[in-house]
């Protein structure tokens, strides 16, 4: 093989590597989409998401099995949250159960952001009630909050499922 034939096989392999690059970045990116799409039906289905008086929030997805996978699964896909046993049931012939929960405002408003738009109607302004209700608890601290979350609720409110 000659100078010129090595060239052009090192251009070709240097295309292909873009190429490549290119296609397992975009595999990537409808994979999650999948997957927060995937997030947004489990939510809707088992997830809650609640404001109290008090300023604080609940956000929380309980399972009755041990088994984690739905759970981390769900928490992989949205970036937050964490996963824990629950304590022993006080009815012996209940299942054992695990719970995935947020625990600060950060963590509410990445899970919004992640999958608020794929909610249904009554799941995403329950979640964007519990968000709009930590941010007033923080404007009423002093702390000055952008509301995303009623922003763009207000700008999809037309294009509800």
């Amino acid at each position: 093989m000659n100078e010129e034939e090595k060239e052009l096989r090192r251009r070709a392999e240097q295309e292909w590597n873009r190429e490549a690059t290119k296609n397992l970045k975009l595999a990537e990116e409808q994979q999650l989409i999948f997957e927060r799409a995937w997030a947004a039906g489990f939510f809707d289905g088992e997830g809650h998401a609640s404001a109290r008086s008090d300023g604080a929030f609940d956000c929380s997805i309980d399972q009755a099995s041990k088994d984690f996978y739905n759970l981390e699964r769900f928490c992989k896909a949205v970036g937050v949250g964490h996963v824990v046993d629950l304590p022993p049931r006080k009815n012996k012939k209940q299942q054992p159960a695990c719970r995935w929960r947020i625990t600060n405002r950060s963590e509410l408003s990445t899970l919004f952001d992640a999958i608020g738009m794929l909610l249904t109607k009554s799941k995403r302004d329950q979640l964007a009630e519990a968000l709009s209700s930590a941010r007033s608890s923080l404007k009423s601290a002093g702390i000055t909050v952008v509301d995303v979350a009623a922003r763009e609720t207000s700008e999809n409110s037309g294009k509800d499922r």
